[in-house]
């Protein structure tokens, strides 16, 4: 069964946005984005999700940003919405995943949608890559 942009753990949302964005991703031991082993990485350090950009002459690795828990990279992909047929489709499902319940007044939906989480963000922008 596939799950649901509704019901994608914040690590399931990661690699999906990851994936729309046409990142190969993988679990790697990375130093300095370079391939490490357990035993030259810092104690207590683990394997990181990265990928490896297609488009770059630099050799290494890089680690896919965290979206659904970091606001500044939830505001990155907000800012892919440049037209405003789009931005109007976000916003459509920003508010419906911020205040699901149709009977939020304007004012209540309008606190929320500013105090949107990165998480929510997140679920409202892979719904739109979703809609086509």
């Amino acid at each position: 069964m596939t799950t649901t942009i509704k019901d994608m753990t914040p690590a399931e949302l990661r690699i999906a946005i990851a994936e729309q964005l046409g990142m190969e991703t993988e679990m790697r031991w990375v130093l300095d984005g370079y391939d490490a082993t357990e035993e030259n990485i810092y104690p207590g350090q683990a394997q990181r999700l990265c990928f490896w950009p297609e488009d770059t002459l630099q050799d290494k690795w890089f680690v896919v940003p965290d979206w659904p828990n970091d606001i500044a990279e939830a505001y990155a992909l907000e800012g892919q919405f440049t037209d405003y047929t789009s931005r109007r489709r976000y916003w459509s499902n920003l508010s419906r995943v911020v205040s699901p319940s149709a009977a939020a007044s304007d004012s209540e939906r309008g606190w929320a949608l500013l105090h949107a989480t990165a998480e929510q963000r997140c679920r409202a922008w892979m719904l739109v890559k979703h809609e086509g």
